[in-house]
């Protein structure tokens, strides 16, 4: 019954933003796991996560604030294009690469 209940509210278009909205905090969550609990090079990703789905989520809620009618599933900003889909991939395969061939090139001390 209550999974009847949950379907029958969330179709559409608020279903597409609950779906992005809890991927986003799960991103969240283990970038903030990552950064907190884990060792050079996953604490860094896990930093880059953690700010990556925070930047997602925080133009959701601008939108969502400002311009409530305009409010749409691509104000998340996730398909922004295939350039930003293409450089974050690069990016992402530049940092495991650097750490593959240069393992201490990022590594902090404090």
């Amino acid at each position: 019954m209550a999974i009847e209940i949950f379907w029958t509210c969330l179709r559409g278009f608020v279903l597409q933003i609950a779906i992005c909205s809890t991927f986003l905090g799960i991103c969240n969550a283990v970038g903030v796991m990552l950064l907190c609990f884990s060792t050079l090079p996953w604490n860094i990703f896990g930093c880059y996560i953690f700010y990556l789905s925070f930047f997602h989520y925080s133009e959701f809620l601008a939108v969502a604030l400002n311009k409530p009618d305009s409010v749409a599933v691509d104000s998340f900003l996730l398909n922004h294009s295939f350039e930003y889909g293409a450089a974050a991939f690069a990016s992402w395969a530049e940092f495991w690469i650097e750490q593959w061939l240069f393992p201490g090139l990022k590594q902090y001390y404090h």
